[in-house]
């Protein structure tokens, strides 16, 4: 399971990146979030391919277009946060941080539900996971879910901001992870750290409610 995988943390919200290698030499990076000067670092002239984002917040997606403009790299996001990429109302909920600024960014590939595309020696799987954003997608692959920020280690993404979120559906789409993740599979969050999902069900109080429904 997994070729090379490295994990990043940076920027102001401190958010994960995910870089994930082939043997020749391509990488994918899910959520583009950590530094464009640190990821250079870690790609070590290995080519990023794509760029698949989670959801469209600016923590995950603020460096895209150096990826583009370098690497000419695609961006893949669901269709439902197409607007997050041209419109800080929705992208930064919270206000555009210090030393940042509003971008527009271009997507080449659109993400649906049951999407499967092949790197390396594994299959990957969209899941639409509707609720912290309308179009936020976790990605799977057998033994690991790359969860963004619909699940987190002990927690889950926020459904409070003006645009876009939904308790209701975030209670369905983690009803959904209950039914479709093995216990066993290792989370990669869009923030914080590692889990399993076995110890999810265990220990976060957000999937127990639903669980133990």
């Amino acid at each position: 399971m997994l070729n090379e995988l490295v994990r990043a943390r940076s920027g102001v919200y401190v958010a994960n990146s995910y870089f994930i290698f082939d043997e020749n030499g391509n990488a994918i990076i899910i959520d583009p979030a950590c530094s464009f000067d640190k990821s250079e670092k870690i790609l070590n002239g290995r080519i990023p391919m794509f760029l698949i984002l989670t959801h469209g917040h600016l923590d995950h997606t603020y460096d895209c277009d150096l990826y583009v403009k370098k690497y000419n790299a695609r961006v893949c996001i669901h269709e439902s946060d197409l607007v997050y990429l041209s419109d800080s109302r929705y992208s930064s909920p919270d206000g555009i941080p210090d030393g940042y600024y509003n971008k527009v960014i271009d997507a080449d590939c659109i993400l649906k539900d049951g999407d499967t595309f092949d790197f390396g020696k594994d299959t990957y799987t969209v899941i639409h996971t509707p609720g912290h954003t309308e179009g936020s997608c976790c990605l799977y692959t057998e033994g690991a879910l790359f969860s963004g920020d619909t699940l987190f280690r002990r927690s889950i993404g926020r459904t409070d901001f003006p645009y876009g979120c939904s308790n209701e559906k975030m209670q369905s789409s983690l009803k959904r992870l209950l039914d479709l993740v093995p216990d066993g599979t290792a989370i990669y969050p869009g923030h914080g750290f590692q889990t399993l999902m076995e110890d999810e069900k265990r220990y976060n109080p957000f999937l127990r409610m639903l669980y133990e429904d």
